[in-house]
Parts: C-alpha cells; sequence; structure tokens
C-alpha cells in the first residue's frame, strides 16, 4: 500500500508540472501571436502613410505647379506695396529697415525716391518724423488750434495757417540719428508739415501745409549685394498711375530704379545715401 501511495504522489506531481509547462507554453504562443500580429499592423501603418505621405507631396506639388501657372510673376515675396525678390540673401534686419525707410508719405513721393536733387534736412527730416510712432505725435482737436498761437509756445509764424499740433523734439532727434547717422539740426524746416522749433518747449510745432489725392507707389526690390560694410539695394519705384498692376520681375524695368546704399553698424543700419540709376 505504502508503495502504491508514493507511486501515486509522484504521478499527481508529473502531472502537475506538465500543467504547468503547458501553461507557460500557451501563453508563449499567446504572447508571440500578439507580438506577430503588432508588427504586421505597424508596417501595415508604415506602408499606408507612406502612400499617404506620398498622396499629400503630389497633392501639394501639383497646388504649386497651379499656382506657378496662373502666378505671371516668378517667386517674389511681397508685403503690401514693397516686393522683394525672394532668390535675394537680404539680412532680415536689413530687410526690417528697407520696409521701414521705404514708407509711402501720402500722394508724396519718399525722398529716397525723388528725381530732383533735394536738401537732406529738408527733405529726410519728413522721412524721420513719419517714421516715429503715432503716439510720439500729438495733434491739436480743432478747439485747440484757435487758442494755440504761435508766439504762445515761442516759434516764429504769423502766416495764418494754424498750428496742428507737435512732436517732442527728442523723439525725433533720435530717430533722425538712427536713420541717416547724422545730428538733426533744431530749427525750422520746411517739409510736409512745417515744422517750427521751439526751444522754450523742446518741441518741434507742425503746420499741415499739403494734402492730396493719396496715390500709392510701388517698390520692388530686384537686386542685392555687399561690399564690406556697405550695402547696395536695388530697388524699381513705380506710383499707382504707372504701367499698372504689381510691380515684379516682369515689368520693374519699365520703372525707375534706384541704388539705396545702407551702411551696417554694431547697432544695426544707417541710411548712407541714395541715387536713381535708370
Amino acid at each position: 500500500m505504502e508503495k502504491n501511495n508514493g507511486d501515486n504522489k509522484q504521478f499527481g506531481m508529473m502531472r502537475m508540472i506538465i500543467v504547468f509547462l503547458s501553461i507557460i507554453i500557451i501563453l508563449l504562443l499567446v504572447l508571440i501571436l500578439i507580438m506577430f500580429n503588432k508588427n504586421n499592423s505597424n508596417s501595415s501603418n508604415k506602408i499606408n502613410n507612406g502612400n499617404n505621405t506620398n498622396q499629400v507631396e503630389k497633392d501639394n506639388n501639383q497646388e504649386d505647379n497651379d499656382v506657378d501657372s496662373d502666378n505671371n510673376d516668378e517667386d517674389i515675396f511681397r508685403d503690401e506695396l514693397l516686393a522683394f525678390d525672394s532668390k535675394l540673401n537680404i539680412d532680415s534686419k536689413l530687410v526690417d529697415f528697407i520696409k521701414e525707410i521705404t514708407i509711402d508719405l501720402g500722394d508724396r513721393e519718399n525722398p529716397l525716391f525723388d528725381k530732383e536733387i533735394r536738401v537732406d534736412n529738408e527733405s529726410f527730416v519728413e522721412l524721420a518724423l513719419n517714421m516715429l510712432p503715432s503716439s510720439s505725435r500729438n495733434n491739436f482737436n480743432p478747439q485747440e488750434e484757435s487758442s494755440t498761437s504761435a508766439s504762445e509756445v515761442g516759434v516764429n509764424w504769423d502766416d495764418g495757417d494754424p498750428l496742428s499740433g507737435y512732436v517732442d523734439a527728442k523723439a525725433l532727434r533720435k530717430k533722425y540719428k538712427e536713420v541717416f547717422g547724422k545730428e538733426l539740426e533744431n530749427k525750422d524746416y520746411h517739409s510736409c508739415p512745417f515744422l517750427l522749433y521751439s526751444s522754450k518747449y523742446d518741441r518741434y510745432y507742425t503746420v499741415i501745409n499739403c494734402g492730396g489725392t493719396g496715390y500709392v507707389f510701388q517698390k520692388y526690390v530686384y537686386d542685392y549685394k555687399v561690399e564690406s560694410d556697405m550695402h547696395y539695394v536695388y530697388v524699381a519705384y513705380e506710383s499707382a498711375i504707372g504701367p499698372g498692376g504689381d510691380l515684379g520681375p516682369k515689368n520693374y524695368n519699365r520703372a525707375d530704379k534706384f541704388e539705396l546704399v545702407f551702411e551696417k553698424k554694431d547697432s544695426g543700419y544707417i541710411f548712407s545715401h541714395s541715387r536713381i540709376i535708370s
């Protein structure tokens, strides 16, 4: 009897080991099956994603081709009325400065693009004034115009037109120095508007002496070169009453072309001079 009981115990132990090993094998097979299915799923997703990416690229290329086929000009970067040939490698700080200095002045030409010889202090002070933020300029309301006299603020003005406002001379001098690298002399300027200097308040009082119909002038930067610290920017300049259409690579030769010269300083760029080249 004792021998039979021992045999039964050994048999039971063997059976438990077999069952345990069977469970482990089954779990391993399930795990392998799961991993196999996961790899197949990932491979399928990669293929599908690749196909989708290729399709998106094809669609984008088709859209680009459609845009190119509909566009009469070569690639340009356009910012409102100022455009750049996209192939020109111009420093972003200089791009920002060009945008700022070539601003429109209502219906008047920007002094940088004037064919006539002009005295810098008479023309460029107007440009510096218009480059100031609006918060720097103080305009009188109609009630103040009649009560603010030239003699009261210490300016020499007796031509009848009322003072329209003022700008702090310190702000204008700072902007003029930043842009042109020169000191602004404290005196009266026959610009647009007139600027009348008041030593009493260290302000420039303004008299509106111009106005018009509001023409706009397009600009297109078509070439650029660098020689040492001097940067040469070539701009085609055309008014809205010119050949018409957006000024760009197809029609810029019909516009007046100017060379704008900037000098690079540690603090940024300053304007040196401009000249008409055709």
